[in-house]
């Protein structure tokens, strides 16, 4: 599984410590599952009651999935967690971690492609 080590700028106090680094990890299917679920809310339409899910709420909900760890805290971070952090620092994370779902999305692309002489695909080195 993917991971990547952010430093943060300002921190964030986790209990009674304040915590520099927050470790990403890539997303699991039930990572995105569990989101979109807690997503969802009951809507009032024209044609009744439907459910409707939040892009915001999905986007915090999966980035709070994506933090393996803050500093050595690893207890579960939830959207109040997300709240205490300093914008840049905030800012910093939705960054990155779009930028390690890009990577993942890139590696899930490349698998079984064939080059253009119908060779085998490349491995990246890890």
């Amino acid at each position: 599984m993917a991971t990547i080590t952010i430093p943060l700028e300002h921190g964030v106090k986790m209990g009674d410590k304040t915590h520099t680094t927050v470790l990403l990890r890539e997303l699991t299917p039930g990572d995105i599952i569990d989101a979109g679920l807690a997503s969802e809310r009951v809507t009032a339409s024209d044609d009744g009651y439907v459910f409707a899910v939040s892009p915001t709420l999905m986007g915090l909900h999966t980035l709070a999935k994506q933090i393996e760890s803050i500093g050595d805290y690893d207890g579960i971070v939830d959207i109040d967690d997300l709240r205490k952090f300093h914008r840049e620092d905030f800012e910093l994370l939705q960054f990155h971690a779009e930028r390690l779902d890009q990577a993942v999305l890139e590696s899930v692309m490349q698998r079984g492609k064939h080059d253009a002489s119908g060779g085998e695909p490349e491995l990246a080195d890890d």
